[in-house]
């Protein structure tokens, strides 16, 4: 171990679970530094914080004093999420223990849908799923994805459509961000009627018009995480508040969700034999998709589970 406390956790090395409450929340990109001259595990309410043990003027050693002067019981983290052997360490040993997932700010380390379905716990919400892109899009690189559904000459990652877009030489004028915001707004509302994982809230949805171009940029990035998401996750778009802050933001708040496995009909003495067996048998192989993230086969094996059972 490179840090001699037992309120750090060191992922470099080999780490056990420490005695903790069932139920975690988990701050990501806090936990090693000061802000307003404030220790972040004293400003941010949250149990684990995962940080890279970044220290300035000697801000990581000022969280661990704070928990030991406070006799805490939170827990840093240090990981280089970067690091696939750290990364996966931390996920295993907290693998379920998360009700809260939350980032400080954009430029911290965001999880995968399916990094996020192994940390939460059944209920469990995450937010700070994507920081917003500092990258320039040209209006004529927008203007090709909503003609033909993807971006000129590669496939960037979902961010990338809350870039920044421009006109080349000049500032873009008013008709012009018009017509984005339409074929922004056209674009969402189209996406919307075919969604089965994620939702809008439903005052926002009705009022697409009044929000500001960046906002719809940001609601279109976060429909694109409806082909990632396995069947015991769903997301909602909506105006949200951190438990740390008193403004509402646009945002897809991610939640862990049971899945109907139809227990009670299938258990019933009255079912019939040679139809539970098939049953039991499929719900096994969608619950191995699960575990291996898959997921069209996930929801291809759930069709086949409810037809089985006249669902649909």
């Amino acid at each position: 171990m490179r840090f001699q406390s037992s309120h750090v956790l060191d992922f470099t090395s080999d780490v056990s679970m420490p005695v903790l409450k069932a139920s975690l929340s988990l701050m990501v990109g806090a936990g090693d530094l000061n802000h307003n001259d404030m220790p972040n595990v004293e400003q941010f309410s949250h149990d684990v914080f995962f940080c890279n043990a970044w220290d300035i003027n000697g801000s990581f050693q000022a969280n661990i004093d704070w928990i030991t002067k406070n006799e805490s019981t939170k827990i840093i983290c240090v990981v280089d999420y970067y690091n696939e052997v750290q990364r996966n360490k931390f996920i295993e040993l907290f693998k379920g223990r998360f009700h809260l997932i939350d980032g400080h700010g954009g430029h911290v380390p965001h999880f995968t849908i399916l990094e996020l379905e192994r940390l939460l716990a059944e209920g469990g919400e995450a937010v700070n799923i994507h920081e917003k892109s500092e990258s320039m899009m040209p209006i004529d690189d927008a203007k090709y994805y909503f003609e033909n559904g993807y971006f000129p000459g590669f496939a960037p990652s979902p961010q990338y459509l809350t870039s920044r877009i421009y006109t080349p030489g000049r500032l873009m004028p008013q008709e012009q961000v018009r017509e984005l915001e339409g074929l922004f707004i056209a674009k969402i509302n189209h996406l919307e009627k075919s969604l089965n994982q994620i939702t809008i809230q439903r005052d926002i949805l009705e009022n697409l018009s009044l929000l500001p171009l960046a906002d719809l940029q940001q609601m279109l990035a976060c429909l694109q995480y409806e082909k990632q998401m396995p069947i015991n996750m769903n997301g909602h778009i909506c105006m949200n508040m951190r438990i740390w802050q008193d403004v509402t933001r646009l945002e897809i708040v991610i939640k862990k969700v049971p899945v109907d496995f139809f227990d009670t009909e299938i258990n019933d003495k009255d079912f019939d034999t040679a139809k539970k067996a098939r049953a039991d048998y499929i719900i096994e192989a969608i619950r191995q998709d699960m575990e291996n993230g898959h997921i069209l086969g996930q929801f291809a094996k759930y069709r086949t589970l409810k037809k089985l059972l006249d669902k649909i």
